[in-house]
């Protein structure tokens, strides 16, 4: 398993490309699945575009596998960067594999690495519930790791016209298909 299938599997995602760098910069954001979707809704939300960051030179890795993490990937991208914001959900696991992974570089190759807390200890995004692009909104994660720019100057700006519970009543209103819950046939609870 340790001497074999992990870093065949690791192989596997760097020959396949299964980690996508979008764009490179000096802040680096790095997710996957949900977290990407959720940074792209959060840009939308605050009227920023992806096309914002990458022209703000703010570079977003999109990882296809989180475990076990491809390293030679986040190295390469790694040393482009300044700092690496990681959005995810829940607890900090893929945050905590970019650390490990950049732990023996040099100091001149390792970025600071951010998420769940800044460097400075402080909470950025929340460890304990579920991630949404209102929550990144307003926890003013994304505005916080931003370097001083007309974009961090757009983002406040997005961030105090949007109006959070319009956005979600408008999210919750979309019309669903309705329907009805019940049990299944060989469920005990049908009785």
């Amino acid at each position: 398993m340790l001497e074999e299938r992990i870093p065949a599997a690791q192989a596997f995602c760097y020959d396949n490309k299964l980690d996508v760098t979008v764009a490179t910069g000096g802040l680096g954001i790095v997710t996957a699945g949900k977290g990407y979707a959720d940074l792209l809704q959060t840009l939308s939300d605050l009227g920023l575009r992806l096309a914002d960051l990458i022209q703000a030179g703010v570079g977003v890795l999109k990882i296809g596998m989180i475990w076990p993490l491809e390293p030679r990937r986040i190295r390469e991208y790694a040393r482009r960067a300044k700092t690496l914001f990681a959005i995810e959900e829940k607890r900090p696991f893929l945050e905590d594999q970019v650390k490990s992974v950049l732990y023996g570089l040099s100091q001149g190759e390792r970025p600071s690495v951010v998420g769940k807390t800044q460097s400075d200890g402080s909470r950025l995004l929340a460890a304990s519930s579920a991630l949404s692009s209102i929550a990144i909104a307003k926890a003013k994660a994304l505005i916080a790791v931003l370097p001083p720019s007309t974009l961090r100057e757009k983002a406040i700006a997005g961030l105090t016209a949007l109006d959070t519970t319009a956005v979600l009543a408008l999210r919750n209103n979309a019309e669903l298909p309705v329907r009805a819950p019940y049990f299944c046939a060989g469920c005990p609870h049908n009785r």
